[in-house]
């Protein structure tokens, strides 16, 4: 993921860097695993955390120093294995920093030996603007669809997009395999959404080809399984706005339109709020249904 850094700009990256500073991470340096959730136990979401690996760590130092002015050297101190990190800089000579590393589930020596590498390496500032990303990244999961037949989360979670500002992560956006948009800080549901559209002019995607009926059903099917239940799960107007923007696919279906259309009116709070409804959609003031269970709805508002 390291070539051709400059043809994806991260925002924030042009302010000035410092002679001893570290480039910020862009996006695709950025990797993201589940924390807590996302099992048996809790399957309905789960939380989010964000970390770089060593490899990213050696790209970083092989591109500020060289792969001549730097190196790394392991050592047990008590129980404990240590890893110093030592940079070369002109006039100075070798600067060093050490930390220790905690062992992997898997791997013990081999985790111990990597995560003090990497933790060494946020000491020279190879990726500390990660200490400001947000504590509670939260994923609403759909049980029925992001598991497999054993009982893992299959859904996998990336960084399509960070912007920073002071050195600290500002915005951020985190995506599935499929491109969507899980969850989002820092941005306006617009600023998302034209984020969305740009992404073929700005980063060089390309057009997929074109899909058949049958592949385009399947795919509609796929986001109707992701977007109904964030619907219910809607507590506020602004959430089922916010669902109804993060599936612009699904815009064109009248069942989407009909299900946002209805859960506003179970949130509304008064018969005000169930006129604005009646009067957002327009094209259902004629239908039975809609105006069943606007009748119903009313009945229960004082």
């Amino acid at each position: 993921m390291a070539e051709n850094k400059a043809a994806k700009p991260v925002e924030g990256q042009s302010e000035e860097i410092k002679d001893y500073e570290f480039r910020l991470l862009d996006a695709d340096e950025i990797e993201v695993r589940v924390g807590q959730g996302g099992n048996q136990k809790s399957p309905d979401w789960c939380s989010l955390l964000l970390y770089k690996d060593a490899r990213c760590d050696m790209r970083r130092l092989d591109e500020k120093f060289g792969i001549y002015g730097w190196k790394r050297k392991h050592e047990l101190i008590g129980q404990n294995l240590f890893c110093t990190v030592s940079v070369y800089k002109e006039g100075i000579g070798w600067i060093d920093k050490q930390d220790v590393g905690t062992p992997s589930n898997t791997e013990a020596v081999k985790g111990q030996a990597s995560d003090s590498f990497k933790r060494a390496c946020s000491c020279l500032g190879i990726g500390r603007e990660l200490y400001t990303a947000p504590k509670k990244i939260f994923i609403n999961l759909n049980r029925n669809t992001e598991y497999s037949q054993s009982g893992k989360l299959k859904t996998i979670f990336h960084v399509g997009y960070v912007g920073y500002t002071n050195r600290c992560i500002a915005k951020l956006i985190i995506q599935d395999e499929n491109n969507i948009v899980r969850w989002y800080c820092g941005m306006t549901e617009q600023e998302v959404l034209e984020w969305m559209n740009e992404q073929k002019e700005v980063y060089g995607y390309s057009e997929p080809a074109p899909k058949s009926e049958e592949e385009k059903d399947e795919n509609l099917n796929e986001q109707k399984q992701y977007a109904y239940p964030q619907l219910q799960q809607a507590q506020i107007w602004e959430d089922v706005d916010r669902v109804w923007n993060g599936f612009p696919d699904l815009q064109k279906s009248e069942e989407f339109k009909r299900k946002c259309a209805l859960r506003k009116m179970e949130l509304a709070q008064s018969k005000k709020d169930l006129k604005a409804v009646y009067d957002a959609y327009p094209e259902y003031q004629k239908n039975a249904e809609f105006l069943a269970k606007l009748t119903q709805f009313k009945s229960r508002l004082v």
